[in-house]
């Protein structure tokens, strides 16, 4: 028989902190986002101080084929300047099916645009 301490904090999430990690697989991409916060930018090495960092990606999704991953900071939404996660989910919220979005990318020193077709 084997005997195991574990330490476990138990914490309350604070209101906006539960809204950046509920804005997951939002219109259909995959992926996670959050707020770019101290955390994100030592794990990830970001030089950023806006935008939404992407958290995760599912395997599969339209993010996932498009070839964003973990650590890329979205700058824009359709050409509209995203400095936190409340931007990120209204322009999110007001696409439908039909064309792809447009979302400006910073990962590392680059900065490019991605196309992506929400399925």
């Amino acid at each position: 028989m084997f005997l195991l301490d574990l330490k476990i904090t138990i914490a309350e999430m604070g209101e906006e902190r539960l809204a950046s990690r509920m804005a997951a697989p939002e219109g259909g991409l995959g992926m996670q986002v959050d707020n770019v916060r101290p955390e994100w930018q030592k794990k990830f090495a970001l030089r950023e101080g806006t935008g939404v960092v992407v958290t995760g990606v599912s395997q599969d999704s339209p993010a996932d084929d498009a070839g964003l991953k973990a650590g890329d900071v979205i700058k824009e939404v359709n050409r509209k300047s995203v400095k936190d996660v409340n931007d990120y989910q209204e322009y999110m919220g007001k696409i439908k099916s039909g064309p792809p979005v447009l979302l400006l990318i910073k990962r590392g020193g680059r900065t490019f645009y991605v196309s992506i077709k929400i399925s």
